[in-house]
């Protein structure tokens, strides 16, 4: 993909002061792709890919793969999708876990983040737990399920230190003395909160 776009034949995404060029990202068996929406560049990726299944021996089965396009009309993605032999999709989607075209500055798309802490929550039926029990499962367990998204992502204020929606405030994190809440992990202020654990 590196040398279709160095000698023009695909035209990736130019992102950033520098203008770095993206043209895919790959994970294990995963491969997103990105480019300007034209057709010649379409074609060209479908012609990329046939050469990889040749010399690979791989073959891409479009019919598991979706076509998605920022900006442009949802019409229009369909056509193209239909000629490529793939699916049309619409944003945002999920990829690796992560909504992709999702605005995070909204704490509802922040919503699958707490309903994983919740569900994990839910399994452990000893909610008797000690305040250091509750610590320790947070650093063993819980803390990562956040930390992905937090490590992706800036939190909106709405999220960090207040919690979910319908959630109490005050028992959800702690506040700074100029009334800005802490950055705490959404699974740490679950776990402390007096209101969650006692229902």
């Amino acid at each position: 993909m590196e040398e279709a776009c160095e000698k023009g034949i695909f035209e990736g995404l130019q992102i950033g002061i520098d203008e770095v060029t993206i043209s895919h990202l790959q994970y294990a068996d995963d491969v997103i792709f990105f480019g300007n929406w034209s057709k010649v560049n379409l074609k060209n990726l479908i012609k990329i890919l046939e050469c990889f299944r040749l010399l690979s021996g791989l073959k891409i089965n479009l019919r598991k793969s979706k076509l998605y396009g920022v900006g442009i009309n949802e019409a229009e993605v369909q056509d193209w999708a239909r000629e490529m032999g793939c699916e049309g999709g619409a944003l945002p989607f999920i990829y690796l876990g992560l909504p992709v075209g999702a605005s995070m500055r909204k704490i509802k798309n922040w919503n699958p983040v707490f309903d994983k802490v919740k569900k994990k929550l839910g399994s452990w039926k000893e909610k008797w737990i000690s305040f250091g029990g509750r610590l320790t499962l947070v650093k063993s367990v819980l803390g990562s399920l956040s930390l992905y998204y937090l490590s992706l992502f800036q939190a909106p204020r709405g999220v960090i230190g207040y919690g979910p929606p319908n959630s109490n405030p005050k028992s959800f994190g702690p506040q700074s003395r100029i009334g800005k809440p802490f950055p705490i992990s959404i699974a740490m202020a679950l776990l402390l909160s007096v209101t969650y654990w006692s229902k």
